[in-house]
This record gives structure tokens, sequence and C-alpha cells, in this order.
């Protein structure tokens, strides 16, 4: 069973690394000067990995970050990214986080 699991984990890894690029060159462009390459966060911007994140979101679903994105990111200037730009993020950022997320609502949410 558990070689089944690490087969679909790497088959949806995979199928994602396309949307994926686009969600992380936005993310690079857009929100590495506050949370950092790393997603580890800084102290202009909460991580967005890590204990902190995983705690955090788990129990969320992607909407609900999609929305944080969407109405707040980047401050002062959340305008300047398409919803689709937001939603490409927001993928990334869960996905960049599946293997702490494992079985929770926010990676299950992730369409």
């Amino acid at each position: 069973m558990r070689i089944l699991f690490i087969v679909f984990l790497q088959f949806f890894v995979m199928a994602a690394e396309a949307a994926e690029s686009s969600g992380q060159d936005i993310y690079t462009a857009q929100c590495t000067s506050c949370h950092s390459s790393s997603l580890r966060g800084s102290a202009h911007g909460a991580p967005l990995t890590g204990l902190a994140f995983t705690e955090k979101w788990q129990h969320r679903d992607a909407a609900e970050l999609y929305a944080v994105s969407l109405n707040q990111m980047p401050p002062g200037a959340s305008h300047t990214l398409s919803s689709e730009e937001h939603a490409s993020v927001t993928r990334f950022i869960v996905l960049e986080n599946a293997a702490a997320l494992q079985d929770t609502k926010l990676l299950a949410s992730v369409d």
C-alpha cells in the first residue's frame, strides 16, 4: 500500500510540474522579496513552508489561501496579478508543501 501511495504522489507531482513552473515563476518575480526563495519567510513576510505554515493551513482549503493571495498579496498591489496568476501561486505554494501536507484538507483541495 505504501508503495502505491509513493507512486501516486510521484505521478501527482510530475503531472503538476507544468502548472507549478508558471506558479513558481510568478512566485519568484512577485513574492520572494518578502517570503524568500525558500518560502521560509523573512522579517517582511510570513513563512509559506514549515511547521508554522502547516499548522496554520492544514485544516483549511486552497480557496482560503487563494483568497488571502487575491485580496492581500503583494501588499497594497494585489490588483497587479490576475486571478489566474494568484491561483498559480497558490497551487505552487501548496504543492511545495505536499510532503508535509499529506492527508490534509489543504492538499486535497488543490485541483
